[in-house]
């Protein structure tokens, strides 16, 4: 068997293994999910020639994954031992970094509109890229946290994001509490090829506050690239004063992003050319500022946590500017030092390729199409959508090119694209076979007892949020 083919059938036993329960069921729908080309809804997998069980084992399937006992702490440790599992299958399927000196990743936030689930608990008001009929950019429903990966990739090469951890964001805690939580259970993995070593993650201008980086900059081994608003002031580091008396000052002269009359001259200036999707050339000019800090809050002592300003500008042919406003951004760290502007540039450029997975994931693999009144449940399909991206991923170097009669077929020998390894994937896995045993018919059920009646649904209320003054996740690191 192909060497490509070998490590596809061994990704599948180790992910076949992490499942707790109905494991089965829970292969074969995956496996339907993520060939799926016609299917528009959950239940139309099992039509799926993968899936070899009725229309009832999907249900079954999705309810099995995690079941939540009403114990938060037994449901907190099952769901931790069951994303372990899934980390450690994935994990030597990722490709080690050779052209940078880091591992990348990075963390944002997806949102499920579900503004007519009544019966759905813990709904609220959520962002969402498209206007709402009240001409906000807002719906009703759930938002779930996401960690990625992003691996090296060449100039043309499709852009793949397999995401390491998925969570939903509760309604009394914030995107920022989630995603320091999945980042320490991943940089506390042993198990994995990136352990001692230096990681890197990209997060936009909703995690470049005193809440995420305070937390994040304490990991010894990580180091975080934050986008910040054009809007914001911060601080150079405190000049020694040997006559003063008390406590020494935590911040030094005001920086105003947006007054250029504050600005110092930057400790250093890059200058390097990068090209378009497109093939057009632009050149880049990156300005540093080193020790700078930032205004904290209670239980966040920035002031204690030095960070490296970038203020990045595309220019064109003619040293015209590409954008309207320049791209601030905030490498923080105990090894930021070994990341070059360079690099936190094409870092910070690649976090893109996540919106890519959010939307294959809406477009491609139903992520829309679960309309359970569980949250749950809910939870559960969001976790089998990303292990079927995961299956796409560790089958992209073998899966051939197959466009449509309408589609321009472009000549490639590298990994193929998410879309072109789903049309493909029902020929992989009738060479890999399936870990999962054959179902074996139980005869009719017993159904409900006679008289027994379920019950109305409760109803429940959409959650306003306030100011939130929840707990943190974890206390910082000494």
């Amino acid at each position: 068997m192909d060497t490509n083919l070998t490590q596809v059938k061994q990704f599948r036993t180790r992910l076949y293994q992490s499942l707790p329960r109905r494991a089965d069921a829970t292969m074969d729908l995956i496996d339907a999910l993520a060939s799926n080309t016609t299917g528009r809804s959950v239940v139309e997998l099992s039509l799926s020639p993968l899936f070899r069980r009725r229309h009832a084992s999907v249900h079954d399937a999705i309810d099995s994954l995690l079941e939540d006992t009403g114990d938060s702490g037994d449901f907190d440790m099952s769901r931790r031992r069951l994303e372990e599992g899934q980390l450690r299958a994935v994990a030597p399927e990722l490709p080690t970094p050779t052209a940078r000196p880091f591992w990348l990743m990075a963390i944002d936030a997806l949102t499920l509109a579900r503004p007519h689930a009544a019966t759905l608990t813990d709904r609220s008001y959520v962002h969402k890229a498209e206007v709402h009929s009240s001409g906000r950019p807002v719906t009703v429903g759930h938002a779930y946290s996401l960690l990625v990966n992003l691996p090296e990739r060449q100039t043309g090469e499709p852009p793949w994001a397999p995401a390491l951890s998925s969570r939903r964001i509760p309604s009394d805690r914030t995107a920022t509490d989630v995603g320091l939580e999945q980042l320490w259970d991943v940089m506390e993995e042993k198990e994995v090829p990136w352990a001692g070593q230096l990681v890197v993650c990209v997060v936009d201008s909703g995690y470049g506050n005193a809440a995420f980086l305070a937390d994040a900059a304490t990991e010894p081994d990580l180091v975080i690239i934050a986008r910040m608003r054009s809007n914001r002031v911060i601080y150079h580091s405190p000049q020694p004063k040997p006559d003063r008396k008390g406590r020494p000052p935590w911040y030094g002269e005001r920086f105003d992003m947006r007054d250029a009359a504050t600005w110092t001259e930057p400790a250093a200036l890059s200058t390097f050319t990068r090209r378009t999707s497109g093939g057009r050339a632009f050149t880049v000019e990156v300005r540093a500022w080193h020790n700078m800090r930032m205004k904290g809050a209670k239980g966040f002592p920035m002031h204690a946590q030095p960070f490296t300003l970038l203020r990045v500008e595309c220019l064109d042919e003619a040293g015209k500017p590409l954008f309207r406003r320049p791209l601030w951004l905030c490498v923080i760290g105990a090894r930021r030092a070994e990341v070059t502007p360079e690099q936190a540039y094409d870092a910070f450029r690649q976090r893109f390729d996540q919106e890519h997975s959010h939307r294959f994931l809406r477009q491609r693999l139903l992520l829309d199409a679960s309309q359970t009144p569980e949250t749950q449940h809910e939870e559960n399909y969001v976790v089998l959508v990303r292990l079927a991206y995961l299956l796409l991923f560790v089958a992209r170097n073998i899966a051939q090119h197959l466009p449509r009669p309408w589609e321009r077929a472009k000549k490639s020998t590298g990994p193929a694209s998410p879309t072109m390894v789903q049309r493909d994937l029902g020929r992989i896995l009738a060479l890999t076979g399936t870990p999962a045993c054959a179902p074996k018919p139980r005869g009719k059920s017993k159904g409900r007892a006679l008289g027994a009646a379920p019950g109305r649904r409760t109803r429940h209320k959409v959650v306003y949020k306030g100011e939130s003054h929840a707990p943190r996740a974890r206390a910082p690191a000494a």
